[in-house]
């Protein structure tokens, strides 16, 4: 197929896959992302992070692994000690205490993440690298549990910037780069999205969650990400959460919004970005054999799930800091 029309089809398609993603926002916005996010989420992290490696991670540097893993581990691991936890309670007390203290400073190894990524991409300094690393984890101890801090780099960053800043910067990258007129149409309708849930009265939906739904969400911390982004939009005081209340209920359609989407966006653009060029049938086999695992686990305890799911996801946040620096460097300074 020639290419300009297989970028044509994805951009059409992704018009399509906007509406499909805010429609299952509005009419599911607690439930649409539980199953999003446990069936959709681990198939992409697992598929980007291949994707990522075959590509050297955009920095011809496969000790980035090595930095991505080292941190999406140091980020996951303590959260199996907090009391949601369902291994909690079989950890020992000295084990348990230790790994919540050091929780407290997890956010620090996103900004090291960050600032790494920056590192590697401008500069092949060894010195350099390592004056960086130095300040970045200074910098991650000095602004320990500064308010903005946490909620900019270690709430922000790996979620909505995530999955949905990074993601328009993916489109509006590929809509420039193709000059597609549909994939600009995809790139408005995503950013108009905001306009139209802060216009929107999720009220006359007459929403009624089951007790299970509104679990998942509260035993899983979920409802705090709703939460924070009130309180960074200055609209709450990131406190307080509401199921029913019509702020609360706009924020979590955008939330379920810039996850399905963000989700449905990677899987459509298979045979533009071809991350699936390199899936002999054992690799596949493997992915999927993960993939599988893993949502038996969403389904067998959500909570177990989530534990697998958040150091997956951390990975592939972490493992995709160079791409992030160097479309954005393509974008804004040239390549």
């Amino acid at each position: 197929m020639d290419h300009a029309l297989a970028v044509k089809r994805v951009d059409i398609a992704n018009v399509f896959l906007v509406l499909v993603a805010l429609a299952v926002a509005v009419y599911y916005p607690y439930r649409g992302f539980l199953v999003a996010y446990a069936v959709l989420g681990p198939l992409h992290y697992l598929t980007e992070l291949n994707w990522l490696h075959n590509r050297d991670y955009f920095i011809k540097d496969r000790r980035w692994v090595w930095i991505a893993l080292g941190a999406a581990l140091a980020l996951g691991l303590p959260k199996l000690a907090m009391p949601a936890s369902p291994v909690a309670q079989h950890l020992p007390d000295a084990l348990t205490d230790a790994l919540i203290a050091f929780n407290r400073y997890t956010d620090a190894f996103l900004l090291i993440g960050l600032i790494m990524a920056l590192t590697f991409v401008f500069t092949q300094n060894r010195y350099l690298r390592w004056g960086m690393l130095a300040l970045a984890i200074v910098g991650g101890i000095l602004l320990n549990q500064k308010e903005y801090y946490v909620l900019v780099i270690g709430f922000l960053l790996p979620t909505l910037i995530h999955v949905y800043l990074f993601t328009l910067l993916f489109m509006y990258f590929g809509a420039r780069k193709s000059g597609s007129r549909w994939g600009f149409v995809a790139l408005a309708m995503t950013l108009a999205v905001p306009i139209f849930v802060a216009l929107f009265d999720p009220q006359q939906m007459l929403y009624l969650f089951p007790e299970e739904t509104q679990a998942a969400i509260a035993e899983n911390q979920f409802h705090v990400t709703n939460a924070f982004l009130g309180k960074v939009l200055g609209l709450t005081s990131g406190e307080n959460f509401e199921w029913y209340g019509r702020l609360f209920l706009r924020l979590q359609i955008f939330i379920t919004f810039a996850y399905v989407y963000h989700y449905l966006n990677w899987f459509s653009k298979t045979s533009i970005i071809g991350w699936h060029k390199n899936l002999n049938l054992r690799r596949t086999i493997g992915l999927v054999a993960i993939w599988l695992g893993v949502v038996a686990l969403f389904a067998y305890d959500y909570k177990v799930g989530v534990l697998v799911g958040l150091s997956l996801s951390f990975m592939h946040v972490l493992g995709e800091f160079p791409l992030n620096v160097v479309t954005i460097r393509n974008l804004f300074g040239g390549k």
